[in-house]
């Protein structure tokens, strides 16, 4: 009787002991958990702050790298070759910044009006090449026929992202002027062979600005204007020469100086052409 009473004696105090042990091992467990929880919640937030600092750091670059590249462009030769005349736009881009831009690839297009969607391709380098901090020129062909006044060339050089590898763009428009599209030269009014009064009904007075008028016609500054027959040969859809000649001799050449402007033939050109050319004269 007595061997059985302490039979379950025992077997009491094992049970408190099982018990007990559970007790602790799930309070640990519960702890456990918890810290593994507090870990896995630290990491996530460390690592969603260091995806938030790379992603701020990656787009401070672009910006950088983007506002580093500099696009101009300018018109540069006109060919004439046979029955048509091309133009050369030369394209100049200048890294300014301190790191390279590799993956550079140059778009050159031709929109009928800045505002336009829709854009004519003049030329392509799409062989990727790497702009170092230094200018690099580029040249461009195309036909005078589809150029007129008033348009616009749009320069687009596109380079992938250092950091996500998606493709950046910086792009430069701009318009066409009038003297952009004519070949111009100054000849004394002696050697011309026409008389400008053959030419009266087209004569307009306008004002310029004789600094200007020197630079646009590349007239040294020891030479005089006076004596001289601005030559603008019009090319592409508006194609013939229209001329400008001093009113009367400068005297001391003041900023301001009144030019005669006249074209060759009966041609009706657009009312806003002589404005814009002399727009582009000021």
């Amino acid at each position: 009787m007595s061997d059985n009473i302490e039979t379950d004696h025992v077997v009491a105090k094992t049970d408190e002991s099982d018990s007990s042990t559970l007790s602790r091992l799930a309070t640990v467990a519960a702890q456990l958990q918890a810290t593994v929880s507090g870990s896995l919640a630290t990491m996530a937030q460390n690592l969603k702050q260091s995806v938030e600092t790379m992603a701020a750091f990656n787009n401070m670059m672009e910006t950088y790298l983007i506002k580093s590249l500099s696009i101009t462009s300018e018109r540069g030769k006109i060919v004439k070759e046979a029955d048509k005349v091309n133009f050369t736009f030369r394209v100049c881009l200048r890294n300014i910044g301190s790191y390279s831009i590799p993956g550079a690839t140059i778009t050159v297009s031709h929109k009928s009006t800045l505002d336009t969607e829709t854009a004519n391709i003049i030329g392509q380098i799409d062989v990727p090449m790497i702009l170092a901090n230094s200018t690099s020129h580029h040249d461009f062909v195309t036909e005078a026929m589809g150029i007129v006044y008033g348009s616009s060339i749009v320069c687009e050089v596109s380079f992938p992202s250092p950091g996500s590898g998606t493709t950046l763009r910086n792009t430069s428009a701009r318009r066409i002027g009038v003297l952009e599209l004519a070949q111009l030269e100054t000849v004394p009014m002696s050697s011309f062979q026409h008389k400008t009064s053959d030419y009266s009904h087209k004569t307009t007075m306008k004002m310029v600005d004789a600094s200007k008028l020197r630079q646009v016609f590349s007239v040294h500054p020891i030479h005089g204007l006076s004596g001289l027959l601005f030559v603008i040969r019009l090319t592409g859809k508006y194609e013939q020469d229209m001329f400008g000649q001093l009113e009367s001799a400068p005297i001391g050449e003041s900023s301001a100086l009144t030019v005669g402007f006249f074209v060759q033939s009966q041609a009706e050109l657009p009312k806003d052409l002589l404005e814009s050319i002399i727009f582009e004269l000021n």
